[in-house]
């Protein structure tokens, strides 16, 4: 024991030693690969003077230069040697480790916690510049005929407040809900699933252990809600099969924690009753447009159950809504992130031969 504090002791000197010297490797890249996410901009200064704008501007300042720190993924790697051996999670506002082998995102994923535990009020601002591009994109989704909706991927934290850590205490006022009401008031439809994924608990795991997301299950649930708030017909017949633990889980590389133990049984696989003809057509978006799980993008079911052609602009919780929309759409086209915003996306309508009925977009909760 006391060799293992002596090692630990020698390493945390050699990191206070070597920080001076990563002065000299000037950060120059604005996403973060190793914690998969854009690094955070210097804040503009608040319009409006009081304490809570003073001190949300302070805080991301503060954060702003921590992103911005030189040798940044070089010293993170460092710190996550230091965890394996101290089996500890020295950096919670990356990641938190919650009860029984979960893992929460943290705080310095656009202030997560911080907006979890009502630290933060948006002000009309806020709200404003958070929904202003989806009512442009409904506004153009109009102009096309087609029916917009927006589909927010819930938090983790918001689904399963039992596994975070006891010091973690969610406000019963979410971060969120101004948001969404001045959507609906402005004439978009929003789906919201939590409230559905709360009543789907019992059934089984909704989100990885290990993943900022939601599995197959999770997403299930987010499309069958879908389809009701439309008055669409409802998804083919299926069941589910449990997999092997899913290997792409993000939060152990996020917290650079690789020894941690990846648990099967939030893992599945989707069992059509009668499988449908999907086939992928050649059309493929641009590679800026159509995110890798995509697999370019654009699919013919000439057996679903609903004759309209959906289009999908969304960020990574897409990823796992793929397999229903296509089974539940006549057509389905899938455009990534870079897609959000009604310039792009009037240009790909501008150029598509076939016009969607139905534009969705999905963002994550922490998003706004």
């Amino acid at each position: 024991m006391t060799l293992k504090k002596f090692t630990l002791t020698l390493l945390l000197a050699f990191g206070i030693c070597i920080t001076p010297l990563l002065l000299f490797c000037l950060p120059h890249e604005k996403f973060l690969l190793d914690e998969r996410r854009k690094s955070i901009p210097f804040p503009d200064f608040p319009s409006t003077i009081t304490y809570q704008n003073m001190k949300s501007y302070v805080s991301d300042i503060s954060a702003s230069y921590k992103d911005h720190f030189p040798g940044r993924s070089v010293f993170l790697r460092f710190i996550g040697f230091v965890t394996e051996l101290s089996k500890d999670n020295v950096d919670p506002t990356l990641c938190l480790r919650g009860k029984d082998n979960w893992l929460f995102l943290g705080d310095s994923y656009q202030n997560s916690i911080r907006k979890l535990q009502g630290e933060l009020v948006p002000n009309a601002k806020n709200i404003q510049q958070a929904t202003q591009g989806y009512k442009e994109l409904a506004s153009l989704a109009k102009t096309y005929g087609a029916d917009y909706l927006l589909l927010i991927g819930p938090d983790k934290p918001s689904i399963y407040p039992e596994y975070l850590p006891a010091i973690i205490q969610p406000s019963a006022n979410k971060y969120i809900t101004p948001f969404i009401q001045d959507l609906r008031s402005a004439g978009l439809m929003v789906h919201d699933p939590t409230a559905e994924l709360w009543q789907a608990k019992p059934q089984g795991l909704l989100y990885y252990r290990g993943d900022t997301h939601w599995n197959q299950r999770g997403s299930g649930v987010a499309v069958a809600g879908v389809l009701r708030l439309l008055k669409l017909s409802p998804l083919p017949a299926f069941r589910f099969v449990q997999d092997s633990p899913y290997e792409g889980v993000d939060l152990p590389g996020i917290a650079a924690m690789p020894s941690w133990k990846n648990l099967s049984g939030d893992n599945f696989r989707i069992i059509w009753e009668k499988p449908s003809q999907v086939r992928l057509t050649d059309k493929t978006q641009p590679s800026s447009h159509a995110g890798e799980w995509y697999k370019g993008g654009h699919y013919i079911n000439p057996d679903a159950p609903n004759p309209q052609i959906l289009w999908v602009v969304g960020d990574s919780f897409t990823r796992l809504l793929v397999e229903y929309f296509t089974a539940a759409f006549a057509e389905t086209r899938y455009f990534n992130a870079n897609t959000h915003n009604a310039d792009t996306l009037a240009e790909l309508l501008r150029n598509s031969s076939s016009k969607p009925d139905l534009i969705i977009s999905v963002a994550v909760e922490r998003s706004f």
